[in-house]
């Protein structure tokens, strides 16, 4: 055969003819170079035709190198780009062995489709590290391929000019590169997930990465940058974002079309990994109950999850307001999760229906974009949970937001307390109107989210004086809160108090000054704690971690208000102690 294809200062390559060559599976070019051996690239140079590097080859693009290859790539050996080299590739690759992508390096991709198979390693050196390696570009439309290079490879005239939508099959091949999504026609997760373990940056307007039914996942390490409103990751089939085994606040920007921006942020204060999508009402699986997710919701629905049940997360949801349903009110609203049991009774007060009553705050505008800038027609909320769902069907995985309104309490309490003695808590409250009130249900919790009934108490009119002893708390934080029921059979829920038991000679931590102006004194910590300091919504504002059993905080910088300073020890127990910066 003779080879019709241009070549140029590519010594120590042997270029030659061949059919056999499959740079993807089921086709293969006509002409091509094959290596088997050793060559090292450290000039410009350019091939023809499809590359093949057996089990034995190698091929090293130096850092003086610049390498086109107007063809696909089949590596089933190692190909190494060094700090400065430049790969490009217009057609196919199908990496099933090893690529090193230097930190520094740059690897330019116009084919249709990356190929990553199960065998395959992308790093940046000798093993995975914390700092990324070398850019990897998927990038559309291609520049012009001169006409002498045309008829080297079936996959120049499959993909064309290159102007369109590219796709990566990452075979969950951790990929320790900056990966830059260049292309406006969106890149295509298929066949498995792709895993991030170095960095994803968007960096063109409408270069979205489309997930449909695969994962992407970043690792405990990987980070990402560039995101916002008119570049992020499309949930359109079953695929989610997922950040592994972290602590802190992430954002996951995620929407439903493009320039359909919804993200959420988790901000994990107990390290956990989250699994996040977002559809309409009619994609989401959940059964949205009219009106109350209809008329004053918004037309998204977020399907979250954790690798890890138990867990303490502020979720922040970010929607467009042009979904606003029609009496959705951004003077007052709050996020919702689906319970699958009507009544919900895991929100602030008793619903009617499978999703959370909680109570409504006005919403800000959105900021969830890698500059933290705000986002004009968004708008968002904050709650904090303790407990996840940790698979996507459950009933708890389902998240959206509501102003359905609170109806008028059928007491009005002057007093509601806890005294704690000698491993024991009494509580007391007392009435000031009592509204056709049945039965009191006094109701206990550990963790504040499952309750028990421990007593049921009759109503004995206005103006009266209640108190019950619990002798068997447990030792730590106990949640307590009042159910009422009304004469029609209606419910509705007290706010929630709380009693710290210290019982076996254990320390209580103690909080002063309070209130407090400049700095706050922790004692009785155990070592180490995670200290977070959180506002009325459940917006993280500080944290700190604590290696002595006290410790001293500035809180200068916070605004008046009053807070909540949650401290989680070491065996994953938490401790809550509100206080007022004055």
């Amino acid at each position: 055969m003779k080879n019709i294809c241009p070549s140029y200062l590519l010594f120590g390559l042997t270029l030659m003819c061949f059919g056999s060559v499959r740079a993807q599976s089921g086709a293969g070019g006509s002409q091509g170079i094959y290596i088997n051996a050793n060559n090292y690239i450290n000039y410009q140079g350019a091939s023809g035709g499809d590359v093949d590097i057996d089990v034995s080859g190698y091929l090293e693009i130096g850092s003086n190198g610049v390498y086109d290859v107007y063809g696909a790539i089949h590596n089933k050996g190692v190909i190494e780009v060094d700090s400065a080299g430049q790969l490009t590739i217009y057609g196919d690759m199908l990496n099933e062995a090893q690529l090193i992508v230097h930190k520094g390096a740059v690897i330019n991709f116009y084919g249709k489709t990356w190929e990553n198979t199960a065998s395959a390693s992308i790093i940046d050196g000798a093993s995975m590290n914390t700092i990324p390696g070398g850019d990897l570009s998927f990038i559309s439309s291609r520049p012009s391929i001169p006409s002498a290079w045309l008829n080297c490879s079936p996959w120049l005239a499959a993909y064309g000019d290159g102007n369109s939508f590219q796709n990566l099959d990452g075979a969950d091949v951790p990929m320790d590169v900056v990966l830059h999504l260049k292309n406006t026609n969106n890149v295509l997760l298929i066949n498995t997930p792709t895993r991030i373990e170095g960095q994803m940056q968007w960096d063109v307007a409408n270069g979205n990465i489309d997930l449909g039914n695969h994962d992407l996942v970043f690792s405990q390490n990987a980070s990402q940058d560039g995101y916002q409103s008119d570049r992020f990751a499309i949930t359109s089939g079953s695929g989610y974002v997922v950040k592994e085994n972290y602590t802190g606040n992430w954002i996951f920007p995620v929407g439903i079309a493009d320039n359909d921006y919804t993200p959420a942020a988790i901000n994990n204060f107990t390290a956990n990994t989250m699994h996040v999508m977002v559809k309409n009402y009619t994609a989401s699986t959940s059964t949205e109950n009219a009106p109350y997710t209809v008329d004053d919701g918004v037309d998204r629905t977020w399907n979250v999850y954790a690798n890890v049940a138990v867990g303490v997360s502020s979720v922040t949801l970010q929607h467009n307001t042009a979904t606003n349903r029609t009496v959705f009110s951004e003077a007052y609203n709050f996020i919702t999760r689906w319970g699958d049991i009507n009544q919900n009774t895991t929100g602030d007060s008793i619903s009617s229906t499978a999703w959370q009553k909680n109570k409504g705050v006005a919403s800000s505008i959105g900021n969830l974009n890698a500059t933290l800038t705000p986002i004009a027609g968004s708008s968002t909320n904050t709650r904090t949970y303790n407990n996840f769902a940790t698979s996507p069907t459950d009933s708890i995985s389902y998240f959206t937001k509501s102003t359905f309104a609170f109806q008028p309490a059928p007491i009005v309490l002057q007093l509601f307390e806890t005294d704690t003695a000698n491993c024991a808590v009494t509580i007391k409250f007392k009435s000031t109107k009592e509204i056709n009130i049945k039965k009191f249900q006094l109701q206990h919790s550990v963790d504040s989210v499952v309750y028990t009934t421990i007593a049921t108490i009759d109503p004995k009119g206005d103006n009266s004086e209640y108190q019950y002893w619990d002798s068997s708390p447990v030792t730590g934080k106990n949640y307590y809160r009042l159910l009422y029921v009304d004469s029609a059979g209606n419910y509705s829920l007290s706010k929630n108090i709380t009693a710290l038991v210290i019982c076996d000679d254990d320390n209580p931590i103690v909080l002063y000054p309070n209130p407090a102006k400049a700095n706050i004194t922790l004692t009785g910590l155990s070592s180490p704690s995670e200290i977070r300091i959180l506002n009325l919504i459940g917006r993280v504002e500080l944290g700190f971690t604590a290696n002595n059993p006290t410790e001293n905080y500035d809180i200068s910088m916070l605004p008046r208000a009053t807070y909540l300073v949650w401290i989680i020890d070491s065996k994953q127990r938490i401790t809550g102690i509100k206080f007022v910066k004055i």
